[in-house]
């Protein structure tokens, strides 16, 4: 059965029994249904409100192995204005997901679900699916290449996945068990390029890994071998058992020729798989475990320390930035407690309380933090050096760096009162006169002065001024302008009698 036709089979299967707005839809994101590789199946949910979001249903395929991945919920909208007349649509989607694992080949049945919410509730019915078998084949081989030791918890390691391959390739699909481990985080090896990107499941998301190619002999056989890096990290101790990493894909089985009679190459789908894999995770010593350590998992870190500014006084606010850098992960780095062990002394510095938020520097591969300190007394000198502990996966111990101190020049704050504003300018001004006699101070005081008003009889007298003396201001601006004229008219006149003569 297709996977189309199983996908029909599911919608048609999802028939609501409650309220007439509330429906279940089943839906499979792949092309076909496998033996041995995992799928995903999807319960889209409408007819609810937005808040709260409805429970996901439990669901148990019987012979399968389902995970919970999640629900993504979605709002569309609209308004409508049509001859004066406004209406408005709303549709509320949730959308549960789960990676379901068939182990066989042959029939399966999805049990009835159910969701609810406040009262409304919806059904499907069961609904069946049919998983194929793939044939296995020589020409390609698949394995997961891992570190041959036990690794810690929180250690960030390399991994990837080999492909050989001895015939043309067109589609393709991987399952790899350690992606998705509870608590897996996967990422890019961004020390390897590739040709282009390849999308693997991860948990309820992907990761796009490099393809890197190249040739390969293997049992006396070329092939194209195909690997795929990635930096995974484990967050839990324990045992782990992997399942063998598995690929479904077309390869070229000959030629066949099309309805107008042209030859074209034709694919057949085979499936590889690897060989199961055992991985001992184990936990952090607490021997010898430093109080400056968080969580901070990897090799050669280094801590450096910068202030905003060097001088200060008492009580001053100063800006810190801290920025680390290291082999392991950054994402989740954190400082250790500020006045904690290692950190900056009660006595001589406030500190912000609680954590401090960070932010990952892509270009210069480090992640910075910034707060602000205030100098408590005036005897500090410096920001003294802070601790920063990490464990070493390779090392199997603690390490602990320390940044270089930041010289500080703190002056002591001082309280200027009122006395303080009027008093000093006037001992200055006594200082000068005593060291140069007839020379006054630089800064000139008021004290001793006498800042009454004058007698009535001069205060309001009217001062020489411009409404006494408008005649005589008038003469001055006048005389000159009256000479230019009597100038200008002499010799206009003067030149009338030189033509007259003539």
């Amino acid at each position: 059965m297709s996977a189309r036709r199983a996908l029909s089979a599911f919608v048609l299967a999802t028939i609501s029994h409650a309220a007439w707005a509330a429906t279940l839809s089943l839906s499979v994101e792949t092309e076909a249904i496998h033996a041995g590789m995992p799928f995903t199946l999807s319960l889209s949910a409408k007819g609810f409100e937005e808040e709260p979001p409805p429970e996901p249903p439990d669901l148990a395929i019987e012979g399968c192995e389902a995970t919970y991945l999640g629900v993504s919920p979605s709002v569309r909208s609209s308004v409508q204005i049509i001859n004066g007349r406004r209406s408005e649509w709303r549709e509320v989607t949730f959308v549960y997901r789960w990676r379901v694992l068939v182990p066989t080949a042959g029939g399966y049945t999805i049990p009835p679900l159910r969701v609810e919410q406040a009262g409304v509730e919806a059904h499907s019915r069961a609904a069946s699916f049919e998983a194929t078998d793939v044939p296995v084949t020589d020409d390609m081989i698949v394995r997961m290449t891992l570190p041959d030791r036990p690794l810690w918890v929180g250690e960030t390691f390399e991994a990837s996945v080999d492909w050989l391959l001895s015939r043309e390739v067109r589609d393709y699909e991987f399952a790899v068990p350690l992606f998705n481990l509870d608590g897996a985080e996967v990422t890019p090896d961004a020390s390897r390029r590739g040709d282009r990107q390849v999308a693997f499941g991860v948990g309820a998301g992907q990761v796009e890994l490099p393809l890197i190619q190249s040739s390969v002999e293997e049992g006396g056989k070329e092939y194209t071998g195909v690997t795929f890096p990635a930096r995974v990290t484990l967050n839990r101790p324990g045992v782990v058992d992997l399942a063998p990493v598995r690929v479904v894909a077309r390869l070229r089985s000959g030629t066949t020729r099309d309805s107008w009679g042209f030859r074209r190459a034709s694919y057949a789908l085979f499936r590889a798989q690897g060989e199961p894999r055992r991985l001992t995770v184990r936990p952090l010593p607490l021997a010898g475990r430093p109080p400056s350590f968080v969580n901070a998992i990897g090799g050669g870190y280094a801590i450096d320390v910068q202030a905003s500014r060097t001088v200060v006084s008492v009580g001053e606010p100063v800006e810190l930035t801290v920025r680390l850098r290291g082999d392991g992960p950054l994402t989740g780095l954190s400082l250790p407690p500020l006045g904690g062990p290692g950190g900056l002394p009660g006595a001589r510095f406030s500190v912000p309380e609680g954590s401090v938020a960070g932010e990952v520097d892509e270009e210069t591969n480090s992640k910075r933090f910034t707060f602000t300190v205030r100098v408590k007394s005036a005897d500090v000198r410096e920001v003294p050096p802070i601790a920063f502990s990490y464990f070493d996966p390779g090392l199997g111990d603690y390490r602990t760096v320390t940044s270089e101190p930041v010289a500080l020049s703190v002056g002591t704050a001082q309280m200027v009162g009122v006395a303080d504003v009027v008093a000093a300018p006037a001992l200055a001004k006594v200082s000068a006169r005593k060291e140069r006699p007839g020379v006054g101070g630089a800064i000139a005081t008021l004290v001793g002065a006498d800042m009454s008003l004058s007698p009535p009889d001069t205060t309001f007298a009217v001062p020489w001024g411009s409404d006494g003396s408008r005649s005589l201001l008038g003469a001055l601006y006048g005389a000159p302008l009256i000479a230019a004229l009597v100038a200008f008219a002499f010799v206009h006149s003067g030149g009338r009698r030189t033509r007259n003569r003539t």
